[in-house]
């Protein structure tokens, strides 16, 4: 079973079903919303007594003046009680923290189904039910009150560990669409990317033996404009979202002030887009395999998980074998631990530090998607295809074209017009690595074990995306200031670049995959 245009297109769906969420909820509105949440919740940390926010009552409707220490003044800082008031939180923290926790919980939710889909047939059945339970609990926010902080922060986690199942089961599909794709009877780079666009590329497909002959160039290209295609297609539908979002929240504020309804309302539309998407995805995705699965039909549900924990552990305690790739995850562990902590970062610090409104923020989220789209466009079609830069030199500039984005948070950033700049800078890199990293990956694991080696891959990322946030949110803490994140976030990314320069090796990488049992 060969992969076909069609297959690409149908897989492609996963990405513009989800992306939205991880981008505009996740990425954008959350943490607004936790942040707000938060603050309407808190007190001051110099009394823990005063709110933050006074709010008009049916007995005066109009609002007291604020304290002469109050936050929205820069004067104060503002801390959230939490269980039961044993603790105090900054307000800009609470964001991060959720994160780091529901990440915590991804993890598990990730490694349980990828033994799942690793030992069964299971793939696109897992892909629709986590997306419908992704859908309807990002629908759900509607439903909280402003009060309401922890069953905001439930919904974030449900969600995030939904999208983490639907994420780890789509790079599974990749390497079996990479694997699975005619290589033999398109030579040329042309014909490559003629097959990706046209129905031709219905030809018997090779068998694995014989795709591991093909060389690293030919797999990379196909690798990179797949996986290019799975990232644009994801960006432009959160871009579309985004845009939509802003225009909803310009419209909704005639409507109603209050700025976390607004959001609400917003965030709750963006689940019903994924749940809807559901849809099609049960229509037109197939169960392609890798012509060698390990599973049994009679299998139980927990003989799967157990079995899927069994490689999985088997699979780490055997990299070590896999230097290559054990030096890849290592390099990518401290990379997507800046990465994905940026963008949250710089929206809470455009939020508390520049005072920028809600809409200046959604169009940081436009600014970010737009880039992000021409990132993942220009880098595998251009800088890899055309200029047949190598995707291991192509991921080193793009670490050090990210590193900027936090040395400029340290000696600058003072005004929104730099922070417009920075998102659209930001967004580039961030198409650029999406793209390369998910095709470099896919094409050094071995055979057979996608789901599980894409677990660990996950494990890397998300284990990275337990600590980032966390730390931050010390940082915020215990100095109550966001500027100083941006030192942590540079000096990860500093740390990723001798790792993956140095120590890892693209064709040793694959040679290794290729001997491993």
């Amino acid at each position: 079973m060969s992969t076909r245009t069609r297959d690409i297109v149908a897989w492609a769906l996963i990405a513009l079903a989800a992306e939205p969420y991880v981008v505009s909820v996740l990425g954008t509105y959350t943490p607004i919303l936790l942040e707000q949440l938060a603050r309407e919740n808190g007190v001051l940390a110099s009394d823990h007594l005063t709110p933050c926010i006074n709010k008009p009552t049916d007995d005066n409707p109009i609002p007291h003046p604020p304290p002469p220490n109050n936050m929205s003044d820069g004067t104060g800082t503002c801390v959230l009680p939490i269980f039961g008031k044993s603790f105090y939180i900054d307000t800009s923290s609470y964001a991060l923290y959720t994160f780091s926790f529901s990440v915590l919980l991804q993890t598990i939710c990730v490694l349980t189904v990828s033994g799942i889909a690793d030992n069964s047939n299971y793939k696109k059945k897992l892909i629709i039910i986590f997306g419908i339970f992704g859908g309807l609990s990002t629908a759900a926010y509607s439903l909280i009150g402003s009060h309401n902080y922890y069953a905001a922060s439930f919904l974030a986690i449900l969600a995030n560990c939904a999208f983490g199942c639907v994420n780890v089961l789509m790079n599974s599909y990749l390497t079996i669409l990479i694997k699975k794709y005619p290589f033999q009877s398109l030579p040329a780079d042309e014909e490559i990317l003629q097959g990706l666009l046209t129905e031709n590329s219905t030809t018997e497909s090779i068998t694995n033996d014989e795709t591991m002959l093909v060389g690293d160039s030919e797999l990379g290209k196909v690798g990179s404009k797949i996986s290019g295609i799975g990232t644009s297609t994801g960006y432009t539908s959160a871009l579309l979202i985004q845009i939509s979002a802003l225009l909803s929240l310009t419209q909704l504020k005639n409507i109603n002030n209050d700025m976390i309804w607004c959001i609400k309302i917003v965030i709750a539309s963006i689940g019903v887009w994924w749940f809807i998407w559901q849809i099609p995805i049960a229509l037109f995705l197939r169960n392609i395999t890798t012509g060698d699965a390990n599973w049994h039909k009679d299998m139980k549900l927990t003989s799967m998980i157990k079995k899927g924990y069994h490689d999985l552990g088997h699979a780490v305690y055997r990299i070590r074998d896999l230097k290559d790739i054990y030096f890849f995850l290592l390099g990518w562990f401290v990379l997507s631990d800046s990465i994905t902590t940026i963008n949250s970062t710089a929206i809470l610090f455009a939020k508390t530090n520049l005072h920028m409104p809600m809409v200046s923020l959604g169009k940081i989220g436009v600014l970010v998607m737009v880039s992000a789209i021409i990132g993942s466009i220009l880098i595998p079609h251009v800088i890899i295809g055309y200029y047949q830069w190598n995707l291991q030199h192509v991921l080193i500039g793009l670490i050090v074209w990210c590193l900027c984005v936090p040395i400029y948070g340290i000696i600058a950033l003072n005004s929104a017009y730099e922070m417009y700049l920075l998102a659209v800078w930001y967004g580039i890199g961030l198409g650029g690595l999406s793209t390369v990293s998910r095709s470099i990956y896919s094409i050094i694991i071995p055979r057979g074990k996608e789901s599980v080696f894409f677990s660990i891959f996950s494990l890397t990322d998300k284990t990275s995306s337990i600590i980032g946030p966390f730390v931050i949110g010390l940082i915020i803490n215990i100095f109550h200031e966001l500027r100083g994140a941006f030192w942590v976030l540079a000096l990860l990314l500093v740390i990723s670049l001798p790792i993956l320069s140095k120590q890892f090796n693209l064709k040793r990488a694959r040679d290794e995959a290729d001997s491993f049992t």
